[in-house]
């Protein structure tokens, strides 16, 4: 593979036409769409409801014919699956909700958390937010201290989703794309796929892979709290003050920022797409 063309949320934007038309079924290439396709920013983008769910058809269509289209699962995704109906968290189209459930659930095949390719033997992992390895170690471990400066104060799945020890003893996840994607299968992955952190108004200690703030990457500065071995993309938090914003640092790109971007697969870098 010679490049990956990242998508950042779309939100019923167009803005990821050209490159899909330019690039779809090209040798070499492989495009990844890092979620988000509905529930527009009308007061900024002045972009309705109506036009993203026909541009979101638009883009299952594309995906639909292409064998080089990755589509991942944000937020703004997952709150239309049947089971995520009465959570809490985002603005959703509840005029279209069944609608768009129906689409969703008929085109499930396509759909993905997480997305990965190695360069020169390290991991890039694609998902919508980022993986917070302290979320992670509570995904593997079952238990998460709410407190760090508190040894005792931590709780279970058991606590948090009223599983039973079975279901618990069943949870095996590994650090990538295959494990994360298989959250999707099972209720209680779900369900751990809906955790969200204080930053976002939720009452986690961390977010999920479709839920993580930005702020909470920023907050890892241990080397025991980082991936340092992996290096992460995903978008999710719009740049502060301004929509154009983007931030490529050393272990983590966060690119929710309205722009395309590529991967080059042979020196790792990634920059603005100019097609």
């Amino acid at each position: 593979m010679k490049k990956i063309i990242i998508i950042p949320d779309v939100h019923g934007r167009t803005f990821w036409r050209e490159p899909v038309k330019k690039y779809k079924n090209v040798e070499g290439v492989h495009i990844v769409f890092l979620g988000d396709y509905l529930d527009p920013y009308e007061n900024i983008d002045f972009i309705y409801k109506a036009e993203a769910f026909a541009i979101f058809e638009e883009i299952i269509d594309e995906a639909r014919s292409a064998n080089n289209i990755t589509l991942l699962l944000g937020n703004h995704d997952m709150h239309y699956w049947p089971q995520f109906h009465q959570s809490y968290g985002c603005r959703r189209d509840e005029l279209r909700k069944q609608n768009i459930s129906h689409l969703f659930l008929s085109n499930i095949d396509l759909f993905s958390i997480a997305y990965e390719t190695y360069i020169n033997d390290k991991q890039y992992l694609f998902t919508h937010a980022g993986v917070i390895k302290p979320w992670f170690e509570w995904v593997t471990n079952k238990e998460v201290k709410t407190n760090p400066l508190d040894q005792n104060d931590s709780y279970r799945y058991s606590d948090v989703f009223g599983l039973t020890e079975q279901e618990i003893a069943e949870i095996d996840v590994e650090m990538n794309a295959d494990g994360l994607n298989k959250l999707l299968d099972s209720r209680v992955g779900r369900n751990i796929l809906w955790t969200i952190s204080r930053y976002r108004g939720g009452y986690s200690t961390y977010g999920s892979c479709i839920w993580a703030d930005v702020s909470e990457h920023y907050s890892l500065f241990s080397k025991e709290d980082r991936y340092e071995d992996i290096y992460q993309i995903f978008s999710h938090s719009f740049g502060s003050p301004s929509l154009d914003e983007y931030i490529i640092n050393d272990n983590w790109a966060m690119l929710d920022c309205r722009k395309v971007f590529e991967l080059d697969c042979e020196t790792g870098v990634i920059t603005l797409n100019k097609d």
